[in-house]
């Protein structure tokens, strides 16, 4: 359900939004906020998978920074999420697979 929904807030947002009410262009801008933070999810994700494969790890320092961003916070943040049952599901099998240790 969430995926079709994603799908159709990409296409709301990627059209033309002169032809929006301004309702709908208020969504389209939390909707794109949504899709920023995703965006921002996934790039960390990737930096976390180049992370373990140059150091046969997820144990990443909380301090450490991988291509300017800050991975050990961010992994650490989602630990803290986790632990107080608000980390989804779908996150959390994603990155046990990678190898990430709760």
């Amino acid at each position: 359900m969430q995926e079709t929904r994603d799908k159709i807030i990409f296409r709301a947002v990627t059209s033309s939004s002169s032809s929006l009410s301004p309702t709908t262009a208020a969504a389209t801008t939390i909707n794109s906020k949504r899709r920023d933070k995703i965006g921002h999810w996934e790039k960390m994700f990737g930096l976390l998978r180049i992370y373990k494969e140059r150091e046969s790890h997820c144990n990443v320092p909380c301090r450490h920074k991988e291509d300017g961003e800050n991975l050990g916070w961010w992994l650490s943040t989602l630990r803290a999420r986790k632990k107080k049952g608000e980390l989804d599901i779908s996150l959390i099998e994603r990155l046990a697979d990678i190898g990430v240790i709760w």
